[in-house]
């Protein structure tokens, strides 16, 4: 399930985080809440295919590329196929540089 994640400031631009680690979740949602984005987490490339079939609408969406259930190539051709335009952006995270 989707998780929106509030902050303070009055948010510019929406993102969507799509990554299948928790950790990397809270780092890249970190980065994106101290630019003030208002951003949304999901877990997998399916989790991002049914919030934007709800109708949600994003500025820009992070997607890690190698995750379970739906990959982000797969999630980004099926989003390019239902005529998705927003910015899509592969991310990775290395656990092991986080200590």
């Amino acid at each position: 399930m989707a998780k929106k994640i509030e902050s303070s400031k009055k948010k510019k631009l929406s993102a969507l985080v799509v990554d299948f680690s928790s950790v990397c979740r809270m780092v890249h949602v970190a980065c994106l809440r101290r630019h003030d984005f208002e951003t949304y987490a999901v877990e997998n490339g399916r989790e991002a295919m049914d919030l934007i079939r709800s109708g949600e609408h994003f500025d820009v969406i992070f997607m890690v590329v190698e995750m379970p259930v739906l990959n982000g190539i797969q999630a980004t051709r099926e989003l390019r196929g239902m005529g998705v335009k927003t910015m899509i952006v592969g991310i990775e995270c290395d656990l092991g540089y986080l200590g």
